[in-house]
């Protein structure tokens, strides 16, 4: 019971990469989303998603899939 209370508190930013899938948790909030660019603000950073026939898949409270033909991830950090 404690290890899902845990999980339930923990609240940083993660990303799961698959084939042609991201999957984005605990993010701030979507800024872009087109079907070549995604752009994702976190506490710290802005992600963004290249490529092409990007599609939201499912979004919920701060989470997101997204599927598609991902090319490019880019971490920009924010000072």
């Amino acid at each position: 019971m404690e290890n899902i209370i845990d999980k339930m508190k923990d609240n940083r930013f993660k990303m799961i990469l698959k084939e042609n899938s991201v999957y984005l948790t605990n993010y701030k909030r979507i800024i872009i989303l087109e079907e070549d660019l995604v752009k994702i603000k976190t506490n710290k950073k802005t992600i963004e998603i290249k490529g092409n026939n990007i599609k939201a898949k499912r979004i919920l409270y701060k989470e997101l899939l997204l599927v598609g033909n991902i090319t490019k991830i880019e971490v920009i950090d924010e000072f």
